[in-house]
């Protein structure tokens, strides 16, 4: 992905957004899909649904709640093990 101004910005509002959250690194991967299918379904622009991410603690939870679930699923799991297998690589 190339790192657009707008790409930067995500980037730099999910970071915070994990943080705020404690969220472990398996969570904190699955934050781009999650927020990029968000805000679609509520036809959201990308950086104004993260925005109001941070803004509305209802949704900051329900997110966040959402990535600790997602974080703990198989699948997910097999995913961290791949990317981190790609970075050794």
């Amino acid at each position: 992905m190339e790192m657009t101004p707008e790409n930067q910005m995500f980037v730099k509002l999910l970071t915070s957004f994990s943080r705020r959250h404690d969220l472990n690194p398996i969570a904190s991967m699955l934050l781009p899909g999650l927020f990029r299918k968000a805000s679609a379904e509520t036809d959201i622009e990308l950086l104004e649904f993260t925005r109001r991410s941070l803004k509305i603690a209802e949704l900051s939870n329900y997110l966040a709640g959402r990535a600790r679930v997602l974080a703990e699923t198989d699948k997910a799991k097999e995913l961290w093990e791949e990317d981190l297998q790609e970075g050794v690589a």
